[in-house]
């Protein structure tokens, strides 16, 4: 039986209908590379990670514009640690998410731009600045998993569940900072 893929850059490549040697010459790099590559696991510390110029490149050949993104937000740490609650929700569930942040963006539309008319935040309106970037970083990040979700009901390609559910800090011998609530 033929395993199945779980690396982003082999399904998309897959979907591109590129055979290995096929995709690793239009990357100009080598097959055992592509191999490395599409074996890299972030968690686990298998295969390399690609670097960022050849995920551009995959993104181009292989006509995946959210390939750069998705690399960031699972293969990256600060992607990782920024982007922490990041999900593949059902398409009605990521919408209506999204909708919801908007809506509270807006809702602090006016109290921003009284804010920031003057081009300062004085210690009175430091509150509500953090309150805004919060707010703008929850809208991001619905923006995100609404993005995904539908790559995922277009495409078939989702987010590997190891993302949603295995989000911890790890240090860099790939250990655990703390278990799991």
């Amino acid at each position: 039986m033929k395993k199945q893929s779980t690396n982003m850059y082999e399904i998309h490549r897959i979907n591109a209908g590129l055979k290995r040697f096929e995709a690793a010459e239009k990357l100009a790099i080598s097959e055992r590379s592509l191999d490395d590559y599409e074996n890299f696991n972030f968690i686990k510390g298998t295969g390399r990670r690609p670097p960022d110029d050849v995920v551009i490149q995959m993104a181009e050949i292989y006509k995946a514009p959210h390939l750069p993104r998705q690399h960031y937000y699972e293969n990256t740490e600060i992607g990782r640690k920024e982007f922490i609650n990041i999900m593949l929700l059902d398409l009605r569930e990521a919408f209506l998410k999204f909708q919801c942040e908007l809506s509270d963006i807006t809702s602090m539309e006016i109290i921003a731009r009284n804010m920031v008319i003057d081009n300062q935040i004085t210690e009175n309106e430091a509150e509500e600045a953090s309150r805004f970037v919060n707010e703008l970083k929850e809208l991001i990040e619905a923006a995100t998993s609404l993005q995904y979700s539908l790559i995922s009901k277009n495409t078939g390609i989702a987010l590997r569940e190891i993302i949603i559910n295995e989000r911890r800090p790890i240090s860099h011998d790939r250990k655990r900072l703390y278990a799991r609530i």
